[in-house]
């Protein structure tokens, strides 16, 4: 599934939460423009996996906001259970 994604909604608690996991807005950014797999989780939610242009992948938690428009709810560096998953599903 690709993500048609045209803003993504900050404030000072997802900026400041994914800042925990060591990412900025703009590395989260980039993860969203660059998808690698995009799945629908609990809560109407969805978890993209995404690239930044350095290479990390990171794994991002997104709540729809309206067409095309999601909040980020939170962001971290990918699992190795998500990782496996991907490459599997790149065979």
């Amino acid at each position: 599934m690709a993500l048609e994604l045209d803003e993504l909604v900050w404030d000072s608690f997802n900026s400041k939460h994914i800042s925990k996991h060591g990412l900025t807005q703009e590395e989260i950014t980039q993860a969203c423009i660059n998808q690698l797999e995009v799945l629908a989780t609990k809560l109407g939610r969805l978890l993209l996996v995404g690239k930044t242009d350095t290479g990390k992948i990171v794994s991002v938690v997104l709540a729809p906001k309206g067409v095309g428009k999601y909040y980020p709810v939170t962001a971290r560096p990918t699992s190795q259970k998500e990782r496996k998953m991907l490459n599997e599903k790149n065979k």
